[in-house]
């Protein structure tokens, strides 16, 4: 199991679009749209307790701080990846504490 905050995310969104984007740590081309570099630069410029709003207004994009629960679809502030295994971390499942909850109350229901 693990454990994936969204604070986790906002801290980690420079390391992760270095991760993304600069290949064999170089940078793609620089487009008249698209500065991959210059956003790295931006974010990691960012404290890590950055508001999402900026980490989305640098990216322009809202996923790189969502942290989206794959049963009820909410974004939540805590959520626990169950499944994970190395070589196939796409099988991981993302639960936020209240699906945990139901998914509990559910498992106790006698038979």
């Amino acid at each position: 199991m693990l454990r994936v905050t969204k604070q986790a995310l906002i801290a980690s969104a420079a390391q992760r679009w270095l991760e993304t984007y600069a290949y064999g740590g170089r940078w793609p081309d620089t487009t008249s749209t698209f500065e991959p570099q210059k956003i790295y630069m931006a974010l990691q410029a960012l404290p890590a307790d950055a508001p999402e709003t900026q980490i989305t207004a640098i990216t322009g994009r809202a996923d790189w701080t969502q942290n989206i629960c794959d049963e009820c679809g909410q974004d939540r502030a805590v959520t626990i990846g169950l499944g994970q295994e190395i070589h196939h971390a796409i099988d991981t499942k993302y639960i936020c504490l209240p699906c945990l909850e139901q998914a509990v109350t559910l498992a106790k229901q006698p038979s």
